[in-house]
């Protein structure tokens, strides 16, 4: 069974090549524990801050109402803070982990708090321009347009990587290794954030025994040139190895608050976005609003402006969920320390069934939304263009042994507009995935006007 003092190690990330641990704070506790730093990080970082002009929703919205992936990730971590909160009380409680052991720091509710706020916080900072259409776009890109790239000079696991790209795992690459690039270990956030941070803490594929084949997994956590690093987080926090699994471990517990924190906001809030963008009715949306809230949400009838009583009936319905959420992770707290099975938390408490009835509902009338969808299919041309513009100069740099001088003028005018080329790897899989960075922490906006320009559209 894992245990909350390790799972809640304060210890910094700074890279494979580095041994150092826990911050300064370790040998004293002051007001800002390490946690609560790593969410100050987050927060003034750079990738953080492009999540202001990223798709949560609706691609270049024509109204500021409507929300970014900046505005969805606080709002997450609004949720996850209380979440958090919550459960490290009674966790406190339960297993006296107030007192020092060990040698160790002796834990607060807080702690648990401020994990699970700076995980939320994070925990869309990988995807690319265009959201979920970007990550298709990348996953097209390698598996359909240009799948020869990937078969000279990478291995099947590294080909997996690409051909099923995921956000997720390229949140990963943020947050210990792009991000304050210069530093070893990125952001080195403390490995209990990283360890809830990482939904799916296993790589790509899988080999199979019998085809001698690997066989790629639909959702992963991190690239096989981020390997090492996990190994050595999953290490540090004494996660358990995945039965059965090859390169996959079991759940950091608290990740499964950070997936009920990003299910509960963008569930009520896209529900409420949809009213108020006139795609569902006043009267749809209070009637499944008041189910989730519970029948104690509707005492309050002097709301009689619509807006405000939605907004109302928003804020009950993520209580209730909050509340629900924390009593479900309770009752399983020792069957999720064991590493039991990837049940989502609102999938196991007693309302789901009108929490499936929300996700349908956003589903058929807002997910599929025309406009949505015409937005989408022009970002997906813009990814799929810049990934091969810039993927076709770095060929023609790698055919010619990485002398940008030998290139042909457009490829070299292009190689020497792209940031870092100093540093671009001559091997085939790591300069993939540098161009396949760059791409994918473009702004919606920035990837338009990259587009624009080369393809001759827009100059200067």
């Amino acid at each position: 069974m894992m245990d909350w003092r390790r799972l809640m190690s304060p210890e910094r990330f700074r890279g494979i090549q580095a041994r150092s641990g826990p911050d300064r704070d370790r040998e004293g506790r002051s007001l800002r524990s390490p946690f609560l730093r790593d969410f100050d990080r987050i927060v003034y970082s750079s990738a953080f801050r492009r999540l202001q002009d990223k798709t949560q929703v609706y691609p270049f919205p024509d109204t500021d109402y409507v929300r970014t992936r900046l505005t969805h990730s606080i709002e997450v971590s609004s949720v996850g803070r209380s979440l958090g909160l919550s459960v490290g009380q009674r966790l406190v409680q339960m297993h006296k982990l107030d007192e020092p052991k060990d040698g160790g720091l002796a834990l607060r509710p807080s702690d648990f708090g401020d994990v699970v706020a700076a995980a939320c916080l994070a925990h869309d900072i990988g995807h690319p321009p265009f959201g979920h259409a970007g990550e298709e776009a990348i996953r097209h890109w390698f598996r359909v347009d240009r799948p020869d790239l990937l078969r000279e000079g990478c291995t099947p696991e590294e080909t997996s990587d690409l051909a099923h790209f995921e956000s997720n795992a390229q949140g990963f690459r943020v947050v210990t290794r792009l991000q304050f690039w210069r530093q070893h270990g990125g952001m080195q956030l403390c490995c209990a954030t990283l360890g809830a941070f990482t939904k799916y803490p296993r790589g790509s594929s899988r080999p199979d025994a019998a085809s001698g084949r690997c066989e790629p997994r639909e959702k992963f956590g991190y690239c096989q040139q981020d390997r090492p690093a996990f190994e050595e987080i999953a290490g540090r926090l004494g996660l358990l190895p995945q039965s059965g699994e090859v390169d996959a471990w079991c759940r950091h517990p608290l990740a499964y608050l950070v997936e009920a924190a990003d299910d509960i906001a963008y569930l009520i809030v896209d529900i409420e976005d949809g009213f108020k963008s006139g795609r569902v009715p006043f009267k749809e949306v209070e009637d499944v609003l008041m189910r989730v809230a519970g029948p104690e949400a509707g005492s309050d009838r002097d709301l009689v402006d619509e807006d405000d009583r939605i907004g109302y009936l928003r804020a009950k319905a993520i209580g209730t969920l909050i509340e629900r959420t924390v009593e479900a992770f309770c009752a399983h707290e020792a069957d999720l320390r064991l590493g039991g099975p990837e049940i989502p938390l609102l999938e196991r408490i007693d309302d789901r069934e009108v929490v499936r009835e929300v996700r349908r509902l956003c589903q058929e009338r807002l997910y599929n939304d025309e406009r949505k969808l015409k937005a989408e299919i022009a970002g997906f041309a813009v990814v799929r263009g810049l990934l091969e513009f810039y993927t076709d100069a770095v060929i023609a740099l790698e055919r010619v042994g990485y002398a940008i001088d030998r290139t042909a003028y457009l490829y070299r005018k292009t190689l020497r507009a792209l940031p870092g080329l100093q540093n671009v790897p001559h091997r085939r899989y790591d300069w993939l995935l540098w161009v396949t960075d760059y791409v994918s922490g473009m702004t919606d906006r920035f990837a338009v006007s990259q587009y624009k320009m080369v393809r001759g559209f827009e100059v200067g």
